[in-house]
């Protein structure tokens, strides 16, 4: 199983990845504190988030179009939904970042009520970022449904004590994603 590389046997899931420059990002704020407000302007801020609508529109639609991501890749997805309905047939948040590291009382949410597509949201139950006791406080939109990791972390890792793998939360996280009833299947 290879998730990051988009290669994933046990499931027919099409992907088509791209790269919005995290490790960028990671480099950058290892030497310059600031560097997450230039990062942002360039990679989040984009008005109309032009750059990703024009991929999008590159990509074949002849089988349901999802958009989503990994933690920061899957708000930025979250917040082209939220602006752009109709741009994808779905959404899929994998670790959704719902506020930022140590700070739960800066919720990422406002834009979250905007999006009218279904979307799968996979969170650990565990996850620092949003695990079960916040996520179930908060008011999402019908247009949710949750697939939660069982004792899973941010990256869906659960405790060995579980008795759980990371590999086995992974694979019922790309289950939900391909076993979803998608508009256009």
């Amino acid at each position: 199983m290879t998730v990051g590389g988009g290669i994933y046997t046990g499931h027919s899931i099409g992907l088509e990845l791209f790269d919005f420059c995290r490790n960028n990002y990671t480099a950058a704020t290892a030497k310059d504190p600031d560097a997450w407000n230039s990062f942002k302007e360039r990679y989040i801020d984009i008005p109309s988030h032009d750059h990703y609508r024009a991929i999008i529109s590159e990509v074949g639609r002849d089988r349901p179009l999802l958009i989503g991501g990994k933690s920061m890749g899957g708000r930025m997805a979250s917040m082209l939904a939220a602006e752009t309905p109709g741009i994808a047939d779905g959404l899929v948040l994998l670790g959704y970042p719902f506020h930022p590291p140590g700070k739960p009382e800066k919720l990422r949410t406002d834009h979250l009520a905007d999006i009218k597509m279904p979307t799968l949201l996979v969170q650990g139950e565990r996850d620092t970022f949003g695990g079960t006791d916040l996520v179930n406080s908060l008011s999402l939109p019908s247009s949710f449904d949750i697939q939660w990791a069982i004792d899973g972390d941010h990256g869906f890792k659960p405790r060995k004590k579980s008795g759980r793998t990371e590999a086995e939360n992974w694979d019922a996280a790309l289950t939900a994603i391909a076993e979803k009833r998608w508009p256009g299947d």
